[in-house]
């Protein structure tokens, strides 16, 4: 779509700014102006007017285009231009310098066609002043952009680069990401190919590489390759400077972990899954050196616990479970710990030492509400029992799709009881009002009339925030009170409202640990229930958080640095974001025959 006059002038007048404040006082050598340090501290367009009444050709106008590019600097268009338009150069260096600023100008008012008249008859010939080469890319770029053409932009921004001074080149490699963005968004098919400008690949094959999100060890791999086909290429400064090292730290197991667990009182039962998870991950890799120490938060402090630890001389800990718990290790800790917690950590607490893994209901309203934007849901309806988790879950989800481009608004239900919980369901989904219509219709024409209840057609998705015996309830009702003149609606539900196989769960969607759901992994979900045939599914998910809990220690700096890959696990798809909070992506089956099938995300 073409930029309408306004959205144009309006691009212009912001890149005329970005040009401008790219750009410091260019000056030729001469023996008679002042020297270059008092040069340098000129500030104001006056200034500069001032010293070249007093000089002669060619320094006269260098020194008014300076101060055209202070003023243009400052916004005064009106100024510059008058300045530029009274300067006269005699040299080509700074006839050069001339129409560049005026393609500034042109650019600034508007006239784009004069602007771009300028820029071609000043790099008709190489340009004489080498500095100048930082404006002339910059404006090239801008040119592009204007037309649109976001991958010639994206080809002239790395061609500037070279030129840049080193305190503005972040701002430049931040330009060529969001210029590639634009070419993926509207000609991506352009990235088939290679060009001719073997900077410009190194460039393109990164920004491939960082935004083609996938397995960590896979891009690893890539980003390795990447290095050793381009060893001194400028973009390796976009990558975190601690990048190789959190690479090779993802094949070095640690020599010992403390781990922090109730393994006593009210949560021992949680602590031993979560424990047996761990131990199986170590039993998973028998050549691994890692030895697991385990401290029981249920008969001591938190602050005694820290200081056996430090005294034993740990430098890795994971846990503890209980929220209050993670809030006094933290305090307590010092920047020499790594610390995996086993729940969220506010945001006053978080540092790059510290991470957190939690199968919380915020995880589980996020992967819902990401799943239904990626399959094109546009109205969903949210059937939501009371519960402080199920409203977390909820508030969850609602943040997650109001982040949506044109969101549409979500319909929430609380449902109270179940005693109630058919009729609700039936008012919802408009089942009460159109027997009413019914009703009223047959009275007015004095007739008995046989009608079919009509549902309300504006829903496409209902998803269950409640029990398991709930969730089975409410799917039942849902079953019965879609008529069969609308579409079917599917019914979703998260790991909080499914605890086993039921007949009542027939095509329902469900989002679960792949431990429970994927047939890859159903010879260790077979054996889990072998050896604790009392488990329900909450202790297995607990056992599968465990395990991959140890097995994320060594790649845990890594997805740090690279948030959005991610690992697989037990319990998901597992990253990292920069705050330190680990991901998990929930894959999605659908109930058949009592049995899970895997639907693809």
């Amino acid at each position: 779509m073409r930029y309408s006059q306004e959205r144009r002038f309006a691009f212009v007048s912001r890149w005329l700014m970005v040009v401008i404040m790219a750009f410091g006082i260019l000056s030729c050598a001469s023996n008679d102006k002042p020297s270059q340090a008092d040069l340098n501290n000129i500030a104001s367009p006056q200034q500069w007017l001032d010293l070249a009444q007093q000089a002669k050709e060619p320094e006269r106008s260098e020194y008014r285009l300076n101060a055209t590019r202070l003023y243009l600097r400052s916004g005064r268009l009106d100024l510059a231009a008058s300045t530029l338009a009274a300067t006269n150069p005699t040299n080509l260096a700074n006839q050069q310098h001339w129409l560049l600023l005026d393609a500034q100008v042109k650019m600034a008012q508007g006239d784009m066609a004069s602007a771009e008249q300028s820029y071609d008859k000043a790099i008709a010939q190489p340009l004489v002043n080498g500095q100048l080469n930082d404006e002339r890319y910059a404006l090239a770029t801008a040119i592009h952009q204007y037309h649109e053409d976001y991958w010639g932009a994206a080809q002239q921004a790395v061609k500037r680069y070279p030129y840049v001074e080193p305190e503005r080149q972040q701002k430049v490699q931040q330009q060529i990401w969001n210029l590639l963005g634009e070419v993926e968004k509207s000609q991506p098919a352009r990235f088939n190919g290679q060009s001719i400008d073997p900077a410009f690949d190194g460039w393109l094959s990164l920004y491939q590489i960082l935004n083609t999100k996938g397995q960590l060890k896979h891009v690893l791999a890539q980003l390795q390759q990447w290095q050793q086909r381009y060893p001194k290429h400028p973009a390796a400064a976009t990558l975190p400077s601690n990048l190789n090292e959190a690479m090779t730290a993802t094949d070095q197991k640690p020599a010992d972990v403390a781990v922090i667990l109730p393994l006593s009182g009210a949560y021992k039962a949680q602590g031993h899954a979560l424990r047996n998870g761990m131990l199986q991950a170590v039993l998973d890799d028998l050549e691994s050196p890692t030895q697991l120490h385990f401290y029981d938060s249920g008969r001591n402090t938190i602050a005694d616990l820290y200081q056996q630890i430090q005294q034993d001389g740990h430098s890795i800990i994971i846990g503890p479970l209980l929220k209050s718990n993670v809030r006094t290790l933290l305090e307590l800790a010092d920047n020499s710990v790594q610390i995996l917690a086993l729940n969220q950590v506010d945001a006053d607490q978080q540092s790059q030492m510290i991470s957190s893994f939690a199968l919380s209901p915020e995880l589980e309203g996020r992967n819902t509400a990401q799943f239904f934007i990626d399959q094109g849901i546009e109205h969903p309806l949210l059937l939501q029992a009371n519960g402080n988790s199920y409203q977390r879950i909820t508030h969850s989800f609602e943040q997650t799709w109001q982040q949506q481009d044109n969101a549409q608004d979500i319909a929430l239900v609380p449902i109270q009881d179940a005693k109630n919980m058919q009729k609700q369901v039936q008012q919802v989904m408009g089942i009460t009002d159109s027997k009413a219509r019914a009703v009223e219709l047959a009275r007015v024409l004095g007739l008995k009339l046989e009608s079919e209840p009509r549902s309300r057609a504006d829903i496409d998705a209902i998803y269950v925030v409640a029990s398991s015996q709930q969730a089975r309830l409410l799917k039942s009702f849902v079953d019965v009170t879609i008529s069969p003149f609308a579409d079917p609606v599917n019914v979703y539900a998260g790991p909080r409202s499914h605890n086993g196989q039921s007949s009542e769960f027939n095509g329902i969607y469900v989002a679960d640990i792949p431990l429970l759901t994927s047939p890859s992994l159903s010879q260790q979900k077979a054996a889990v229930e072998t050896l604790a045939p009392e488990w329900q599914y909450s202790d297995i998910r607990l056992f599968a958080m465990g395990h991959d809990a140890l097995s994320l220690i060594p790649q845990l700096q890594a997805l740090r640095q690279l948030p959005g890959f991610t690992v697989s696990g037990w319990t998901g798809d597992l990253s990292v974001s920069e705050q330190g909070e680990v991901g998990v992506s929930l894959p999605w089956s659908q109930y058949k025959d009592q049995r899970l099938v895997p639907v693809s995300s």
